[in-house]
């Protein structure tokens, strides 16, 4: 009988869909699975994430892979803003709330307890997008929730305590925009002493702590994990730049600036201070670059894979088309509601040129305001669209922009803390410098727009 392989896992749960990465002994990524889940209505105020079916299909896609191979290690990746109330009998209290419900009219009542922004470094959010307004959510309509919960866990060591039954914390996570973290002290906020949970919480244990082993196997090790955007960061500080932008991209587009400094966030432009998995703060702005570009692409009905090589008539009479911020909840222009004018004689072609340069200028609007001027990593779903980088590669001419030749950044992130043969899997891609004429002046026509 044939020994079985070692593999390792990496589970990637994100907000669209839930990955299974399969890594062999040398770091290498041997099969991926992929699932999409749905989030379910409730009630008009709250969607909770569909935990149960994710659970599920998990269950049944590691039972198989124990069919051929032997897991070694396990670490979970999530998205943020995600976390789950767990019971003294060891059961989840309430659906895990989805950051895009709107939890109804709490803003006025939630601003009473609500740090300061030089303590925690983070805005007043849309929706569910800061862990305490979620939990202030149910303290104020379900308090029977907070007061029968023996813990409170984010949502990778939520899938920790699904997979091995410990209960665990981790610094990425909770300081990711939450409100929960005082940056200042480098401790919990006020907030929790002001809802009466400071003690709900796990201890923290580092990304990497190998916590216990699976109930699927007891040949399998449980590690921490982390913030997914988090993954991708400390893989190229540790593997190439000291100092970097990144601009981790999905749903979300998170830029992080390492350089820049905490007094230059600004509350109203949705900037705020991540943290590392070591507790390094993280300056950052982000902005919903993946769904704007699904919406925009829908509303002209052109494919978001649309064929386009740039050239340098693409940009003639650009100055009545351009479409102005925004179309997604959160970013530097949240308050503003999205312009399109003078767009249905188009052609498709130009339809979708137009919406590339949408993306790309408040890419660039965010790296501006973010003081980026050293190298820039991209990763994620961005380093497939040649017309983003190549406009991208024009507006920050004094800059190197470099993407990650695996497109799974994450990932490959976290694969790092296996215990595995090699370590360094991929190289970093440098993009060459494209020149449009003019995109300057077309930049600035926008920004004046969308300023008045």
């Amino acid at each position: 009988m044939n020994k079985k392989m070692i593999v390792n896992i990496v589970l990637d749960i994100g907000k669209t869909n839930t990955k299974i990465f399969l890594f062999n002994t040398n770091n290498k990524i041997i099969k991926t699975y992929f699932k999409n889940f749905q989030s379910k209505k409730i009630n008009k105020h709250l969607s909770i994430l569909d935990t149960e079916n994710i659970w599920i299909w998990l269950n049944k896609r590691i039972n198989l892979i124990l069919k051929k191979y032997v897991i070694g290690e396990l670490i979970p990746i999530c998205h943020g803003s995600a976390i789950a109330f767990i019971s003294n009998k060891d059961k989840l209290l309430h659906g895990i709330i989805d950051y895009e419900s709107n939890l109804g009219n709490l803003n006025s009542s939630y601003k009473k307890i609500l740090p300061p922004f030089y303590e925690t470094y983070t805005p007043l959010l849309d929706g569910g997008l800061n862990l305490g307004k979620q939990i202030f959510f149910l303290y104020k309509k379900k308090k029977e929730i907070i007061n029968n919960t023996k813990y409170i866990l984010n949502y990778p060591q939520y899938w920790n305590w699904k997979l091995c039954g410990k209960y665990s914390s981790e610094i990425s996570y909770i300081g990711c925009h939450s409100h929960l973290w005082n940056f200042k002290k480098n401790t919990y906020s006020s907030l929790l002493k002001k809802m009466k949970i400071e003690k709900k919480f796990p201890k923290f244990n580092n990304a990497g702590k190998d916590l216990k082993n699976s109930f699927f196997s007891p040949k399998t090790r449980i590690l921490n994990g982390m913030h997914d955007t988090n993954a991708s960061y400390i893989l190229y500080k540790k593997l190439f730049f000291n100092k970097f932008t990144l601009i981790s991209t999905g749903t979300w587009f998170v830029i992080i600036n390492n350089s820049a400094k905490k007094s230059s966030l600004k509350s109203n432009k949705d900037m705020l201070a991540n943290i590392d998995i070591y507790g390094k703060t993280l300056p950052t702005i982000r902005l919903m670059g993946g769904r704007e570009f699904e919406i925009l692409c829908k509303k002209f009905k052109v494919s978001k894979n649309f064929n386009l090589t740039l050239n340098k008539s693409s940009f003639s009479n650009i100055y009545s088309n351009l479409i102005l911020p925004s179309f997604a909840m959160s970013g530097p222009f949240s308050k503003k509601k999205g312009i399109i004018k003078n767009f249905s004689e188009l052609s498709k072609k130009n339809k979708y040129l137009h919406i590339c340069l949408y993306i790309s200028f408040m890419i660039n609007y965010c790296l501006d305001l973010i003081f980026s001027k050293n190298n820039i990593i991209i990763d994620g779903t961005l380093i497939k669209n040649k017309v983003i980088l190549q406009i991208l590669s024009t507006l920050r001419k004094k800059q190197n922009i470099y993407i990650n030749s695996e497109k799974y950044g994450p990932a490959i992130g976290a694969s790092q803390f296996f215990n595995s043969n090699k370590k360094k899997t991929f190289t970093l891609n440098k993009i060459k410098k494209f020149h449009i004429s003019n995109i300057d002046l077309y930049y600035k026509k926008w920004l004046d727009r969308v300023k008045n």
